[in-house]
């Protein structure tokens, strides 16, 4: 479905690009399942009452939301396809609301954690989307999510000669980005995970 979350071609594309292989994504996933499992490990052993998670897409990382259930979990993505995987997959309790389409440009309700997993690259305006998602953070909360970095499928572009589609950031660019939006840094690490292709 295509419709008015869209604010520009880009977007128009990575939504059609996912939705046109949402059946064979989970197959092919692999950095951003083992991405997730890490990503799981900052989450806290107690969740707060509201959670949303940006870019969930077949439910890779949800369901370790899942695993640690809260009050109220807003699932969001911006490909419908992505989003009918997911629940064909996963067994999705009554506390769970999906909120199909693009975060750059979506109001969401306040909450008392965001995360994401292996999607912040594809947003044109990285500060732009953590100022952004700050406005919906309650007083104390949490923003926990990974990204790739610049060294990402590094060999794989090196032999095909392709430059990254978008922008892969250092962990220094992404930590001064947070802290030009006012918010504060309690942990973070760097991994690098080998993955092999046929």
């Amino acid at each position: 479905m295509i419709n008015d979350k869209f604010t520009n071609g880009k977007n128009l594309r990575i939504e059609l690009n996912f939705s046109k292989y949402a059946h064979a994504y989970d197959k092919h996933a692999q950095l951003q399942k083992m991405m997730a499992e890490k990503l799981a490990s900052f989450l806290p052993n107690a969740m707060p009452k509201k959670v949303l998670e940006i870019g969930c897409g077949t439910g890779v990382f949800t369901k370790y939301l899942l695993a640690k259930p809260a009050e109220k979990i807003f699932l969001n993505d911006i490909s419908d396809e992505m989003i009918k995987h997911m629940k064909l997959k996963l067994s999705l309790p009554p506390y769970i609301q999906i909120i199909a389409g693009n975060a750059e440009c979506l109001k969401f309700q306040p909450v008392d954690m965001i995360t994401a997993n292996a999607v912040f690259q594809w947003f044109s305006d990285p500060k732009g989307i953590l100022n952004r998602l700050k406005k919906y953070i309650k007083p104390n909360g949490r923003l926990i999510f990974s990204t790739f970095g610049p060294s990402s499928l590094k060999e794989l572009r090196i032999i095909a000669r392709l430059n990254s589609p978008v922008p892969l950031h250092s962990k220094k660019k992404w930590t001064n980005l947070i802290n030009e939006t006012g918010m504060t840094l309690s942990s973070s690490a760097n991994e690098q995970y080998k993955a092999f292709f046929p």
